[in-house]
């Protein structure tokens, strides 16, 4: 069974809510912040906040509540999540985790579910309520009593460890108390426990919102509703307990505006209603009061004085901070004054000394100061949701200044892969384009994986084979790249660059001053000490101001100005020197096949000992292990072996031997480092090949080292450059080659959880060697590099998983859809703009095709405009407006091809046309927009009508599809029959209309589908088409060949007649948001995705009688061949589905009804997140892992509503993949997450009509956990706890592990069978499965590579 593994790239960083209040210690306040199904709980830290822990839970979170009970120092967090579960969840202070203290459900059966989720907790914090169905609240009593009264138990089992709660169900719901490991004991009631649930029925059945009252002697909720006449009212209702049940006891009502949307409770039992242009006050004594508050919609609030409630924060639609300030007196009116603009929120929380938190899901969240004075912004600034009101009119001054800011790329709606450039091979990995943001905060976000070096000088340097850098001054320290650290204090420095060439050497350098702001300028230095007739091994700096050059003939010491200070050449075996390693006052130089270790004393160089190998040294180095101090060690590789090892210092006795696995290879760059707290010992090879070695240090000596983890992985194909370079405070190492990498450690590193040593890849290629620029004030963090001929300085990005760059639009300006053109290495956009948003300059004065008033014949709301922009700058090139009432719709980059030409660097555009009157598109278009980079001219070259929207366009062998309302167009670009009406028309200075004149867009055939067609993907011959109710359907390319040309008379063109054959489709009724085909597994892996053949389940006959005998289907039944078509499938209610199509080409041959045959589903799973779009591409470099090669291929990512961008990557190796998914399922019963919430109910599919258990699915955020665990927890997963046991018959196990994996089956929707594997409990993995813990770790390890 082939499985899809699906992880994430960039989490979801949309803010669904944001609380603030002394959470971990009651001596601070803390924010915590909620984003998909992560808890982020952080300290404000002078201007910043410092994140404090991250916490995962088994659910997308609906809404958070911070209370603080009375008898406690620090608060509770009451989670909703959005399958009707709770829990209540505090911080353990020792353990910087979250603990469950109450947790459980309202879910009812019978219940009609309401617009939104209402959650009120009492001011008291004693009781809350829960109101998801209509005319229902779920009210739960907290606090302390007596165990009579508890309605509630928390029964506790032993089961291997595994503490097992039992929910008791009430009212259709469950409600459970905080478990904990150990033995029964007595339950000590809390005021954080939950005392029973009950589920009260009201009249109000339309509920809009809900609060709970303060200062009132018992609980009273008001509630906001809509009566039949669409009335809003309020009704406050007191709880009590009426003959021994809770009931909802009505006190009093009011009748407010039609557009009230909130409630928020004020100090006094008064009810605050905030409307869509004004706000009321509803007293207790039954009268309210009204005033003007603006014309805008409020997203959130938040009190500035929790306890007083004088000061209101309000954030709107618009993008504006308003402060509304209440009076003390009873007939005071309240006071309502704008202090800035931020981006639209979702969640604002005000944490303490002026400081708010701005939680956004349309742009960037923020933490900004309120100043008691406005600041003037600066004029020249560009527009963007913070600095600018809505529309694009600027205002002079604000109260609200930025601090700092959080990414977020919510919503995507559309993404694309960008290659690294033209004519980049498809091991290079590329980056995404995704269009982001709504309201006043629209963006393209570009989002990368690994390391982007930023050029900040250069010169063109042909010949160069390896360079050095150094800076010399009076009072120098080791670096950790074995340069000098330069005191900064010191007023003159000296940079040098040594470059080495086949014959010579080429010492260039500036000098720096401080306090000096002028450019610094490179120039090669004058003739002195340094050697530069042959070329140069080694060069650093070293002590007291010196410097060391090693060549072939000598060992030179040089001072600061380059004079020769001291001579050394070896004088036992005089002969050229072929290596050399410089580190501190360490010299290590090799000579053949002697080493000679080297030190510096003072202004003399003094040889310490010297040691014979059995072969000729071909690399060398002497990095210390821990910087600061001197290296104990020496890496040498030899070579004509695959020998590599290290030597003692300073006897250079051999301290550890080793052999290079597998097929060897010539090593030619080694160096020992320590990432993180490992201890590596890294040798480059000259086949682009690098093999790492973990060394562990034994108790006694830590000097004595032993072999560990050892990996092989291919980076490139050239022979790689090691270099150890300080990447912003840690060390990492810079892999040359012609595809280079960044080797660095991930994770904590401590003694318990080991860190991992992890590969970013450069976006820059065939670099032949780095240097690390120490001390220099010109370029700090700083590489000299060498590639293409070309010396130049970057500046490295920090290393870490994902850089997102944002490029920030005009408001008017959110983008749509986005397509990349590989051939002129260009970006198309589109986007609508509102007809009151100003004609502001996007670049060049291209306005579009209608040259006159765009508005002459009509007033449209919206105008639809097309951009390119160029992939790496995202500058605008040209813009095109549209026709009045035409939006652009769809958009696609496609190169057309026909027997008389070709077009190509094409970007399809599908527009619709919905003029005044008209309910729904009744035309539309198909654009050719060809983009020339040498003339920088966007023409119009090719149109096509159509009978409607069109919703989604694909290229497709030569051809373009569009999805025109519910027909499937295949347009072709064929020889012109007629020539074209009027000639070409420049429009602007970049746009022209110029159709073709030899060739014109027909359409070759069309095939009706069903609803309406949203989205296309294809593979092969093969379309899928998504559409908006009825799932997806698939169909048949077909090119028949005939007499004479379809649609043409010229003889030029073959005889073609193109079909769309129907051949199956899904019959579930799903509403399709994004579909994308699978691509299919690998030749060499079909045979690892069938499971083997057991006797007595399939007999002889391939399994058709055993299949009959036990009621499961049989062997060639249960397993759809590896070459069947597989489609995923994501929908409205946030799943992912996998189809495979079945249909054999003798079924299609006859031409099968595709009503009779349909797609059967081989596997679902919840992913919490609406998927908007699935392109074909990979983020990481293609790095193959021999243990693993080729048996999972990130061949997919996605976008989705909240900003996540993942990876579906198919996992070819059946045993793998029942590994990873026993690897799963322990991990998701074994370890406890806050709220203790199911995971088989979290990942369990939903939809409106159904719930069903998950399968098919790999969840990488949950599995690429388990390297983060210490050892003792990874080992209690990997044996899952001890609760398994079986048989020690070893044919009894073999068994088992096969029956496992193919024996169990479930009917689902009509005669698809679904075929799955089987939800195990927890099992030992070493037993089920023959594997080890570290055959494990090293199996999830090569997981984290694929993102």
């Amino acid at each position: 069974m082939q499985y899809q593994y699906v992880v994430s790239a960039h989490k979801s960083s949309s803010v669904v809510a944001a609380v603030s209040g002394s959470f971990v210690s009651s001596t601070e306040q803390n924010l915590i912040v909620a984003r998909g199904n992560r808890l982020q709980v952080f300290r404000q830290h002078q201007d910043t906040l410092e994140l404090l822990g991250e916490h995962s839970v088994n659910g997308q979170l609906h809404h958070v509540e911070f209370f603080q009970p009375l008898d406690r120092s620090t608060g509770l967090l009451l989670i909703v999540s959005s399958k009707q579960q709770f829990a209540v969840v505090s911080w353990d202070v020792t353990q910087r985790v979250m603990v469950t203290e109450s947790t459980g459900g309202f879910n009812e059966r019978t219940g009609r579910s309401g617009t939104r989720t209402l959650v009120a907790v009492d001011w008291q914090s004693r009781v809350f309520a829960i109101s998801a169905y209509q005319g229902i609240v779920h009210v739960f009593p907290m606090g302390k009593t007596t165990t009579d009264e508890l309605l509630f138990a928390v029964q506790q089992e032993e089961h291997g460890g595994i503490l097992v709660p039992e929910y008791l169900k009430s009212s259709g719901s469950m409600v459970m108390g905080r478990g904990k490991r150990g033995k029964s004991r007595e339950h000590t009631a809390r005021s954080s426990d939950i005392h029973g649930v009950s589920a009260l029925y009201v009249d109000e059945l339309k509920m809009v919102d809900m609060c709970f009252c303060r200062d009132a002697q018992s609980p009273q909720i008001a509630v906001l509703y809509e009566d039949a006449d669409m009335a809003r009212r309020i009704r406050v209702y007191e709880v009590a307990r009426v003959r021994g049940e809770l009931q909802m006891v009505p006190q009093r009502s009011y009748v407010v505006g039609s557009s009230g949307s909130r409630l928020v409770a004020m100090a006094g039992g008064a009810v605050l209603v905030l409307g869509h242009s004004h706000l009321s006050i509803c007293e207790m004594d039954g009268s309210s009061r009204s005033m003007a508050l603006g014309s805008t919609d409020v997203c959130d609030v938040c009190w500035v004085d929790e306890r007083q409630r004088e000061r209101l924060l309000l954030a709107d639609s618009s993008g504006s901070l308003t402060l509304v300030a209440f009076g003390k007196g009873a007939n005071s009116e309240p006071s309502v004054s704008r202090l800035g603009s931020i981006p639209v929120a979702s969640a604002i929380s005000y944490i303490a000394d002026g400081c708010v938190f701005i939680g956004s899901h349309c742009g960037d969240s923020l933490l900004v100061r309120l100043l008691t004075q406005p600041v003037l912004l600066d004029p020249t600034e560009q527009i963007s949701g913070v600095l600018s009101r809505p529309g694009g009119v600027r205002e002079n001054s604000s109260y609200v200044q930025p601090l700092q800011s959080f990414a977020n790329l919510a919503p995507i709606v559309d993404l694309c892969v960008v290659g690294q450039g033209p004519g980049q091979g498809q091991k290079v990995a590329g980056s995404v384009v995704a269009c982001s943001g709504l309201r006043n905060t629209p963006a393209l976000r570009v989002v990368r994986n690994g390391v982007a070096i930023a050029s900040i000088a250069g010169l063109e340097a042909h010949g160069i084979l390896r360079v050095w850098a150094l800076t010399t001054a009076e009072t120098p320290s080791i670096s950790s790249s074995g340069g000098m650290d330069v005191d900064s204090s010191f007023p003159g420095r000296r940079v040098l660059v040594v470059a080495s060439m086949a014959a010579r050497t080429v010492v260039l350098g500036w000098t720096e001053s401080d306090g000096s702001d002028d450019a610094v300028e490179m120039a090669e230095l004058e003739p002195c000490g340094w050697i530069t007739d042959e070329p140069t091994l080694a060069a650093a700096a070293v002590s007291d101001g010196f410097a060391v050059q090693a060549t072939a003939s000598a060992l030179l010491l040089l001072d600061s100005s380059g004079n020769r200070v001291y001579q050394w050449a070896p004088e036992k075996k005089p002969g050229a020197i072929s290596a050399a390693a410089v580190y501190g006052h360490q010299v290590a130089v090799a000579v053949g096949s002697t080493v000679f270790y080297v030190e510096v004393h003072g202004s003399q160089l003094k040889c310490v000992s010297t040691c014979d190998l059995p072969s000729d040294v071909a690399c060398i180095d002497v990095h210390a292990w821990d910087v600061g101090r001197p290296s104990t060690h020496i890496a040498v590789g030899l070579w004509g072996s695959d020998a590599v090892g290290l030597l003692s210092v300073p006897d250079l006795m051999p301290a550890l031997d080793l052999a290079l696995p597998g097929d060897g290879g010539l090593p030619r760059s080694i160096l020992q480092c320590t990432l993180g707290a490992t201890r590596y010992l890294l040798v480059g090879l000259g086949d682009g090949r690098l093999h790492h070695f973990a060394l562990q240090p034994s108790d006694a000596n830590r000097e004595c080292l032993s072999v560990g983890e050892h990996k092989c992985v291919t980076l490139g194909t050239h022979p790689l450059s090691l270099t150890p370079f300080v990447n912003h405070g840690s060390l990492s190492v810079f892999a040359a080659s012609d595809y280079s990498a960044v080797l660095f450690a991930a994770g904590d590193g401590d003694s318990r959880r080991p860190a991992r040593l992890m590969y970013a890849n450069v976006d820059a290629t065939d670099i032949a060697c780095v240097a690390p620029i120490s001390g220099s004030m010109a370029f700090p963090d700083a590489l000299c590099i060498v590639s293409l001929g070309r010396l130049w300085i970057g500046r490295p990005d920090p290393v870490q998983n994902l850089h997102v760059r944002t490029h920030a639009l005009p408001a008017w300006a959110e983008p749509n859809r986005v397509a990349f053109n590989q051939s002129v290495y260009a970006l198309a956009t589109i986007h609508t703009i509102d007809q009151d948003s100003p004609a502001l300059p996007w670049g060049p004065k291209a306005l579009g095709t209608n040259a006159q008033d765009p508005m002459q014949n009509g007033k449209p709301d919206e105008f639809g405009r097309v951009s390119i922009l160029d992939a790496q700058t995202m500058d605008v090139l040209a813009s095109l407006l549209l026709d009045p009432f035409e939006s652009p719709l769809s958009l696609c980059a496609a190169t057309l091809e026909c027997a008389t030409g070709s077009l190509r660097s094409v970007f399809v555009l599908g527009t619709s046309v919905v003029l005044p009157g008209e309910d729904d598109a009744r035309k539309g278009r198909v654009l050719l927009l060809h983009w020339d980079e040498n003339a920088k001219r966007l023409s119009i070259v090719g149109s096509f009508a159509t009978a409607g929207s069109v919703y989604a366009v694909v290229g497709f062998r030569g051809m373009v599809l569009a999805a025109v309302a519910n027909r499937l167009l295949l347009l072709g670009w064929q020889k012109r029959r007629v020539p074209p009406l009027g000639s070409a028309s420049q429009v602007s200075e970049h746009v022209f209309v110029a159709p073709d004149p030899d060739h014109e867009l027909v359409a070759f055939c069309s095939q009706q589908t069903q609803i309406a067609s949203l989205s296309l993907s294809v593979a092969g011959e093969l379309i899928v088409v998504g559409d908006i109710l009825a799932s997806v359907s698939l169909y048949r390319y077909e090119a028949l060949p005939t007499t004479f040309s379809q649609g043409s008379d010229s003889k030029d063109e073959p005889a073609v007649r193109h079909r769309l054959v129907p051949l199956a489709r899904d019959a579930s009724g799903v509403w399709t948001t994004a579909v994308s085909a699978v691509p299919a597994p690998l030749p060499q892996n079909h045979s690892l995705l069938l499971p083997p053949i057991i006797e007595e389940e399939a007999g002889g006959d391939g399994g058709s009688s055993a299949g009959n005998r036990q009621g499961i289907p049989s062997y060639s039944q249960a397993f759809p061949g590896p070459t069947c078509e597989r489609y995923l499938v994501a929908d409205a209610y946030h799943n992912i589905i996998r189809l495979v199509c079945t249909q054999s080409e003798q079924q299609a041959a006859d031409g099968a009804n595709i009503q009779e045959h349909r797609l059967a589903v081989e596997g679902r799973w919840h992913l919490g997140d609406q998927i908007n779009v699935i392109r074909t591409g990979s983020l990481v470099m293609d790095i193959p892992d021999p243990e693993f090669p080729d048996y999972f291929r990130p061949l997919l990512l996605f976008g989705t509503l909240n900003g996540a961008v993942g990876v579906i990557a198919s996992v070819e190796n059946g045993k793998l993949g029942r590994i990873l998914d026993r690897l799963q399922i322990n991990m998701a019963h074994l370890l406890p997450t806050p709220g203790l919430w199911s995971y088989d109910r979290w990942r369990a599919y939903t939809s409106d009509k159904r719930d069903c258990e998950s399968f098919g699915f790999l969840d990488g955020d949950l599995i690429e956990g388990f390297l983060d665990l210490s050892p003792e927890t990874q080992q209690l997963v990997f044996s899952g706890g001890g609760a398994l046991l079986l048989p020690e018959k070893k044919n009894q196990i073999e068994r088992l592990r096969k029956m496992d994996y193919w024996s169990s089956f479930s009917r689902v929707e009509g005669e698809a069978d679904c075929r799955c594997l089987a939800q195990f409990s927890v099992s030992d993995i070493a037993l089920r499965e023959n594997v080890s813990l570290d055959f494990v770790k090293r199996l999830v390890e090569s997981l984290t590579r694929l993102h």
